[in-house]
């Protein structure tokens, strides 16, 4: 019976698309759902059953501090002798430590869990990546060798030895792991991934890139490559580009490379080189999606090609109208056409269906400004705060509008402080706040330092 409540209460949270914005409907079905986990916890504050249950649902929402009191909390009354949950509860707290940065508790969760479940590979496998978190190679070796002799063609372990091998600059013998896997899996992505990553590790760039493009070549399921290669761009952003090039030279017709190498350069501001890769796409109709339309939208947006860009953003709506947030974009490029009503209603379109959307609020604020109406402006801002108080540019916004709109220097100077208590790097924009603060020395000193 308690287990078919958990997989009832599951089904109905994994209904929602709890990671995106929720909209009005969706966080009544959530509220619901929490609810009946109130109310059981309510009977019997001791139904570990219930907490571990909801200790994954806010894992799932993302709320890491909830989800780690409930688990503890499963963990003080769980029965000792029920082993199966017990494994459960450790290695969802494990999760949520991996997820807040604790390797060390990680470490000892797993621990647990696997002194429990001793017969478990997958615990095992978790177990032997928190030693090498921890930088316990040899701890971590060993227990990955353990798991290679037992299977000889697993080719996580085999990432994992390699990585390990790397550490002990044992370059030959990690290249021969991973290559092992490609041979043995060549359709399989998850071993360029490991082969990339191994080569990131020995500052083989080029060869990583490469092998990331591999991974989205021969899977359907492209995501994780997707993200690695826009991450390395980061860090080696001619590499990435150079790969792209390489696969463009070899494939001109797979629209794909043309997307990715536009979604890359979107992400580092080429918004030129951008554009020309998508028009390209669209020119030739070599991929597709309704993505395209509004990237090459955005791009035209930046290099102020209102015209193009309200044309590509208005076929993107048209491909996808599920697609709210393009009418964000949409309201962006109508503002910077001068038409301040048609972009408020296509920033309206966004509000109806998520009202605390806070780039669709801020968006708002803006077209408030500028037609002479702070006093909406600030509601609008208001709304936005009061859901994420440490959106900085929400904050910096209503800081300008109360010091220089609307002459409230007290109400300014709260939010322009309020800023500087979240961080001392980039995206705080730290300098800013000092600024709005007439601490003008500051902030030219921190921007020295940020450059």
């Amino acid at each position: 019976m308690r287990k078919r409540f958990i997989v009832a209460m599951t089904i109905a949270i994994l209904s929602v698309n709890i990671f995106a914005q929720t909209s009005n409907k969706q966080q009544q079905i959530i509220d619901a759902v929490m609810k009946v986990y109130a109310d059981e916890l309510a009977k019997n504050p001791d139904d570990y059953a219930v907490l571990y249950s909801r200790a994954n649902q806010y894992f799932m929402m993302q709320e890491y501090m909830k989800a780690l009191q409930d688990v503890n909390a499963a963990l003080k009354v769980t029965t000792r002798d029920d082993k199966e949950t017990l494994t459960d509860e450790y290695v969802l707290r494990a999760k949520i430590n991996d997820v807040i940065g604790n390797n060390k508790e990680k470490l000892a969760d797993l621990k647990e869990a696997y002194k429990l479940t001793p017969q478990s590979a997958t615990i095992k496998y978790q177990l032997a990546n928190a030693y090498y978190e921890n930088d316990d190679y040899e701890t971590s070796q060993k227990l990955f060798m353990e798991m290679y002799r037992a299977n000889r063609i697993d080719y996580a372990v085999m990432a994992g030895l390699a990585k390990i091998e790397v550490k002990n600059r044992n370059y030959g013998r990690a290249m021969e792991y991973v290559d092992q896997a490609v041979k043995l899996y060549p359709a399989e992505s998850e071993v360029f991934i490991n082969r990339a990553d191994v080569l990131l590790m020995m500052e083989q760039y080029d060869d990583a890139a490469q092998d990331l493009i591999s991974a989205l070549s021969v899977s359907g399921d492209t995501k994780e490559a997707l993200v690695r290669l826009t991450k390395m761009a980061d860090t080696n952003y001619d590499a990435v580009i150079k790969a792209l090039e390489s696969s463009i030279s070899k494939a001109p017709e797979v629209g794909m490379f043309y997307y990715i190498r536009s979604a890359i350069a979107i992400d580092h501001n080429h918004y030129a080189d951008a554009l020309s890769d998508l028009e390209a796409i669209i020119k030739n109709k070599l991929y597709d999606y309704h993505g395209i339309y509004h990237d090459a939208a955005v791009c035209s947006y930046h290099l102020n090609k209102q015209d193009d860009a309200l044309k590509y953003v208005q076929l993107a709506i048209v491909s996808n109208p599920d697609m709210l947030g393009y009418n964000i974009t949409k309201s962006k490029i109508l503002m910077a056409q001068g038409r301040l009503s048609e972009a408020q209603d296509a920033v309206k379109t966004v509000l109806a269906e998520y009202p605390y959307n806070e780039e669709a609020l801020h968006q708002s604020a803006l077209l408030y400004i500028l037609d002479e109406r702070p006093k909406v402006a600030l509601e609008q801002l208001d709304r936005a705060i009061s859901n994420n108080p440490q959106n900085v540019e929400n904050l910096l916004l209503r800081a300008w509008l109360q010091k220089v709109k609307m002459k409230k220097s007290t109400m300014a100077e709260r939010d322009f402080s309020a800023v500087l208590t979240l961080g001392n790097n980039v995206s705080t924009w730290r300098g800013l706040a000092l600024q709005g603060l007439n601490r003008d020395e500051d902030a030219a000193k921190w921007c020295s330092k940020i450059i």
